[in-house]
């Protein structure tokens, strides 16, 4: 057992101790409230060590059944979790996204950037050279340039809520041991019983039931088409010479392996913008990840707090009032 179950199980103990005490005082003195308050904290008390010791056995059992199931989902997108440690959903949940954005988004992410910058550069050349005069395709480059500004804008939607992700799943996995105890503390005596149950509800949903929803999520809106393009010069060992060539100071910086792996890296771009298939199934790709499955996974997962706290006989309403008390 691990050192926050024992702690938080020894005060809730202490909870009973204290309700045995209060009992003994009103046989003594002969106090019928003491009495009753001292069988409620009795009653409370240990309902909560039971729960605690359930919740303890639960949560380890839903870990590894849905850390299997997670892994069978992510094997379907070619993403193997079987080496990760603990086995865990929000282990596997935070090292494909991980993966994911240093694999696949910030490369496309740097793709488009530099098709931007091409373009750019080639829209001032033709101001410069007189459009009006030369009938250049100024028109041409404005429209490529404008799609490509708002791929970029979608991408860097999808790279910020990633990241975003990505932190609260590291904060969770560090707390929630935190929730779970406080929450089983809380939850050991009765006026404090529904903050105890939300706390309770509110860790094992965002350690567990997030992670998962998201998997979900990930997995059904998954389009390859995001690291298709990286792979597609990050594999070839001459492109990489040639980038690194590319980079560096002095002659090397012209050759022409340096230029081609270039260009390789602007076709992988304009590709997108010559077939508007490609452009539809990449915009639904980095909306469904950026915005519905985090969405949805939030939903899922407060729908479970939400429930599971009445289930562990808390009530959200006395939880809310109580705060506004405090506040």
């Amino acid at each position: 057992m691990d050192q926050y179950q024992v702690i938080a199980i020894g005060i809730a103990f202490l909870g009973v101790i204290i309700g045995i005490i209060l009992y003994q005082i009103s046989k003594i003195f002969n106090l019928g409230g003491l009495k009753r308050i001292s069988e409620i904290f009795i009653w409370e008390a240990g309902v909560t060590i039971l729960l605690a010791l359930f919740i303890f056995l639960i949560v380890d059992r839903m870990n590894s059944f849905l850390f299997d199931v997670s892994e069978m989902m992510y094997k379907s997108i070619g993403r193997d979790i079987s080496q990760i440690t603990p086995k865990t959903p929000m282990a596997a949940a935070k090292a494909v996204l991980k993966e994911l954005i240093n694999s696949c988004y910030l490369s496309t992410y740097g793709i488009l950037v530099l098709n931007r910058i091409v373009l750019e550069s080639l829209g001032s050349s033709i101001s410069d050279l007189g459009a009006e005069v030369g009938r250049l395709p100024t028109a041409t480059v404005a429209y490529a340039l404008i799609y490509i500004s708002d791929l970029l804008r979608i991408m860097f939607f999808l790279l910020w809520t990633s990241i975003a992700m990505l932190k609260i799943f590291l904060f969770f996995s560090a707390y929630y041991p935190f929730l779970i105890m406080l929450g089983i503390i809380l939850r050991a005596f009765e006026p404090t019983k529904s903050m105890g149950a939300y706390l309770i509800s509110l860790g094992i949903g965002l350690y567990i039931v997030l992670p998962t929803a998201y998997t979900v999520g990930l997995v059904l809106n998954y389009n390859d088409l995001l690291c298709k393009l990286p792979e597609s010069f990050r594999g070839d060992q001459t492109l990489q010479m040639g980038v690194a060539n590319a980079i560096d100071i002095g002659e090397n910086a012209k050759s022409f392996m340096g230029f081609s792996s270039m260009l390789v890296m602007l076709s992988s771009g304009f590709i997108i913008l010559l077939n508007p298939n490609l452009m539809v199934s990449l915009i639904y790709s980095v909306m469904s990840l950026a915005l519905i499955t985090p969405l949805i996974a939030f939903i899922i997962a407060l729908s479970f707090v939400n429930i599971s706290t009445t289930a562990l006989g808390g009530r959200i309403s006395e939880v809310g009032r109580g705060l506004f008390r405090l506040v």
